[in-house]
Formats: structure tokens, C-alpha cells, sequence
């Protein structure tokens, strides 16, 4: 089971996934991978953090910030840590083996052949339930770009949890 869920920047993909990975672990399931919520300051999106699912640890993903890391590369916008997208592949790849694996997000960097572009080759064959933050431009890529088939999207809108839907259809 492959659910999508998308919604367009900032409407809160990662805090319904944080609370869908909340909701599986009180069922005694195992989750694993990664969510990659904003940092805002003063109403502006400075970066974003790294959050392991497995573990709770968090570092820094990407900052606006051009010297604050010392082993970035820029997409975009924003400067992103070398160490973190390692942490980040190493941490989905660990959950394969996961009752849920949940991967945020993937997007143009990823297209780009960057980011978690390493580990979805083996996500895609996983057989159990996977659920992938993934940005709506991006969502019509997935299966040509990786060959990813979705069985379920969910679409978030702003503010909304969309946390009850994902566990519906993940059937704890």
C-alpha cells in the first residue's frame, strides 16, 4: 500500500504526518523514516529540520542561511546539509523494515536526482505500507520518474490534519 500525501507548500503535509507517526506507535507498531518539517521565523520559511521516526533525532536539513553549514549545496532557495541527506537516506532505509515507513517529502530535488532520489529505488518494492509526502507538481513524476504506483492520495488542505484519513487507510 503507497499513499501519497500532497498539498501545496506550507498547508501541513509534516505535522499530519508527525501525528500519523504519533497515532501508528500507539497501536505498537514500528514506524520508520524521516519528516522534514519548516523553521519560520517571522512569518518566513528559513529552513527546515530533520527529523528521524525511528528515533526522534533531529538536525538541521536546509537553511536560507548561506554559511551557517559547512558541508551544503544550494537547490533552490535553500543551502542543504550533505551530513543530513545521508542521516535522512540512511534513516528510510533503515525503516524498510518498519510496519510504516513514511518519507517527507519528495519533490523536484529529488526528480533532480538528489536528496532521497538514492533510497526510493528500494522503497518503491517495499510490501508494506509506505506513505510518501510528495509535492503536487511532483506527484504525476513519481511513476515515471521512479515507477512509483500509488494506490491512495490525500490531499491536505491549510491547517487541516489530515492524520485519521492516513491511518484509515493504512487499516491498524
Amino acid at each position: 500500500m503507497i499513499i501519497v500525501v500532497t498539498g501545496s507548500k506550507g498547508v501541513g503535509k509534516s505535522s499530519s504526518l508527525a501525528e500519523t507517526a504519533k497515532i501508528i506507535k500507539k497501536y505498537n507498531k514500528s514506524v520508520g523514516g524521516i519528516i522534514s518539517p519548516s523553521i519560520w521565523e517571522n512569518g518566513e520559511r528559513c529552513g527546515y529540520d530533520l527529523i528521524n521516526l525511528a528515533d526522534g533525532s533531529k538536525r538541521l536539513l536546509a537553511t536560507k542561511a548561506e554559511n551557517v553549514l559547512k558541508d551544503a549545496f544550494r537547490y533552490g532557495a535553500f543551502y542543504f546539509s550533505c551530513n543530513a541527506i545521508i542521516a535522512g537516506n540512511m534513516a528510510i532505509l533503515d525503516g524498510l523494515c518498519t510496519d510504516v515507513l513514511i518519507v517527507d517529502e519528495i519533490g523536484n530535488m529529488e526528480i533532480a536526482g538528489q536528496g532521497w532520489a538514492e533510497s526510493i529505488p528500494l522503497v518503491r518494492e517495499r510490501k508494506l505500507p509506505l506513505v510518501l509526502s510528495v509535492r503536487e507538481d511532483v506527484v504525476d513524476k513519481l511513476y515515471r520518474e521512479f515507477g512509483i504506483n500509488i494506490d491512495k492520495v490525500i490531499r491536505v488542505l491549510s491547517g487541516e490534519d489530515t492524520s485519521a484519513a492516513i491511518i484509515g487507510e493504512l487499516s491498524l
